[in-house]
């Protein structure tokens, strides 16, 4: 992992420089040789783009799922992307501030790469919206097929016209939605909104929401039902408690030890 000040500067020389993307760490301890570079039908690279404010388990269990989800359809080479986004389309920016994130997105990064046994990269944007992260990720990396993993809320955000005006959603997709797939697990609690969240794919089909989400792009969406016990887990919850002092230990069910062990040596104050 970098250092405090490698981070800070490697932020500071990003939005100094205006840079659009970077590469932060890329680890190749795992990678399967790509069989041939014209064929991306058995390599992928599944990215989680996030604030991580903190990393936390339900960060990396939407990754679990989808590695295990993308290893029973065959892939052989599966890399993960941790994207921290410095620029939200829906929110301002809250403490931690950017370096001491992607610290935490270096410790996350190394706890993937161990406990799934996946190379994982991390890399940093300031690109909001999903359209544009993909352009920017499609020139780094040419030979995988690219699946955004999202949670429910924002995946249904994705499709929401006002991101995209003048244009209309499928105008503004048409090629997002051709070269990407999308990863979601459910959210909340409730049987019955679990249910109608796990029907979208299949409402997307049949032409429920056209002419906003085309019922062609309903293959590449997969819902799948989030039901351990990190689903209500959330960046803010854990900022929450910490500010308003819950210990430490009481929080590794939320956060992993190792990303709640540089908090309490930076102190909780790094929310503040």
């Amino acid at each position: 992992m970098n250092d405090r000040h490698d981070s800070l500067k490697i932020i500071n020389d990003f939005i100094s420089n205006n840079l659009p993307f970077k590469v932060v760490s890329n680890s190749i301890k795992y990678s399967t040789p790509i069989i041939d570079s014209d064929d991306n039908s058995r390599n992928i690279l599944l990215i989680l783009d996030s604030s991580f404010n903190p990393p936390h388990w339900a960060h990396y269990t939407i990754i679990s799922r989808a590695i295990e989800y993308y290893k029973s359809l065959g892939y052989i080479s599966i890399r993960v992307m941790l994207l921290l986004s410095i620029e939200n389309a829906d929110k301002k920016p809250k403490p931690a501030s950017f370096h001491e994130r992607l610290d935490m997105l270096q410790i996350m990064a190394g706890i993937v790469c161990k406990q799934e046994s996946i190379d994982t990269i991390v890399s940093i944007t300031r690109f909001s919206k999903f359209v544009d992260k993909e352009k920017m990720i499609r020139g780094y990396n040419k030979t995988d097929k690219i699946v955004f993993l999202l949670g429910f809320d924002t995946a249904t955000r994705l499709f929401e016209p006002k991101y995209y005006l003048p244009q209309t959603v499928p105008q503004a997709l048409e090629k997002f939605m051709e070269n990407t797939e999308l990863f979601c697990l459910t959210r909340g609690s409730n049987e019955e909104t679990i249910s109608e969240q796990l029907s979208l794919p299949a409402e997307i089909k049949s032409g429920k929401y056209e002419p906003n989400i085309l019922k062609e792009w309903a293959s590449k969406i997969h819902v799948i039902s989030n039901r351990n016990q990190y689903k209500d887990v959330s960046s803010s919850t854990v900022r929450h408690e910490l500010l308003t002092g819950t210990p430490i230990k009481e929080l590794e069910n939320q956060v992993p030890k190792e990303i709640l062990n540089y908090i309490q040596n930076s102190g909780a104050s790094i929310f503040s």
